[in-house]
């Protein structure tokens, strides 16, 4: 940690908050109850609480760090302490994208409710700095709310090649998990929650049966939420035994899944600065996504994958025929995003920049 000393508060499904050391950084878990429909605003209200008992314990904290929406309730208990807040996407922006016909009474605990743009104007306003994840972000940021540019860093995320960076045996070994026949291609979709609205996994459902017909394919699903409408839509568009919805998956086996897939399609209607994307170009794949928020900072159209516009199941389907018919030339591709995450989006120049920002406030 380039030397500092990084305090991580979090929450656990326990009864005990509880401490402990990983990888040089103290971790603080405290204790919530495993609700679905509480889960984030128990996390919100506890969070101030446990910031002034962990900064009590350690005698105060140089710059607090919070992260979006989360960080709402360290707005009254900061004190005079520097408060830097990064935001992944503007909420705002989410609701003005998102029908009201996809919304679903589960999604109005988060992002969706209708006290979610004032929770984050008052998070943004109470920031010193603000680190946004993409340059698209940093522009909803002055968009919307008019935030100062000059008090807007952009720092984008980073991962390592590393840990994506398999024997082929056990890949060999995950890719016979799922298929049977050697001819079959897996086409990987990763948005966290299944069933979020700005994801859009249904544009990438409606483009596999023009897929299928050209490639054996199988397309994986990781992901929590609630499946039944994007299963019964399989069924409905005849592609039930080409998709399969993963539920939970450890960290590992996620990681496995990037480097087994042949092509990494990303489809939401809004993104910031996509960790996913980031994950399969440090797997050397090669990637369709569609041309929204930071997305374009990361994927370069006919470059090092294809851009797609939000919705156009159809133009989604074209690219990833072409992809999976073109194996040569996708795997280049795919050396050459391994490549840009090795030089230009690693963990080294994201912390390097966000100690920098630090510096600016202590």
């Amino acid at each position: 940690m380039l030397g500092h000393e990084v305090h991580v508060v979090t929450c656990h499904f326990a009864k005990r908050y509880t401490t402990y050391m990983e990888k040089g950084v103290f971790v603080h878990r405290m204790p919530i109850a495993n609700i679905p429909l509480l889960r984030f605003p128990q996390f919100t209200l506890k969070l101030g609480k446990c910031y002034k008992r962990v900064a009590k314990e350690v005698g105060g904290f140089d710059i607090l760090h919070g992260n979006s929406l989360s960080s709402y309730s360290l707005t009254k208990s900061k004190n005079h302490t520097p408060h830097v807040v990064t935001i992944h996407h503007v909420v705002r922006r989410s609701k003005q994208l998102i029908s009201s016909r996809k919304i679903r009474i589960g999604h109005l605990t988060g992002e969706l409710n209708p006290l979610t743009s004032y929770i984050e104007k008052m998070t943004i306003s109470s920031a010193n700095r603000l680190i946004a994840d993409s340059h698209a972000t940093k522009k909803d940021l002055i968009t919307f709310y008019g935030f100062d540019e000059d008090k807007i860093e952009v720092v984008h995320i980073g991962v390592s090649v590393q840990e994506y960076t398999f024997e082929a045996s056990d890949v060999a070994e995950l890719r016979g998990r799922f298929v049977k026949d050697s001819r079959e291609k897996i086409v990987l979709y990763a948005p966290a929650r299944v069933d979020e609205p700005r994801k859009d996994v249904e544009t990438l459902l409606k483009a596999l049966p023009y897929v299928i017909k050209e490639c054996p394919v199988k397309c994986i699903i990781p992901g929590m939420g609630n499946l039944e409408r994007f299963v019964k839509m399989t069924w409905e568009l005849g592609i039930t035994d080409s998709v399969l919805f993963l539920r939970y998956i450890n960290e590992k086996m996620k990681k496995l899944l990037f480097s087994s897939c042949n092509v990494y399609v990303h489809a939401p209607i809004l993104e910031g600065f996509p960790i996913a994307v980031l994950e399969a170009m440090a797997s050397g794949k090669p990637i369709v996504a569609t041309n929204v928020g930071g997305i374009p900072e990361l994927v370069k159209d006919g470059e090092n994958g294809f851009l797609v516009e939000k919705g156009d199941f159809r133009k989604l389907a074209e690219k990833l025929i072409y992809l999976l018919q073109h194996e040569e030339e996708s795997q280049l591709i795919g050396e050459k995003n391994r490549k840009l995450i090795r030089e230009s989006f690693n963990w080294r120049k994201t912390t390097e920049m966000t100690a920098r920002i630090y510096g600016l406030l202590i």
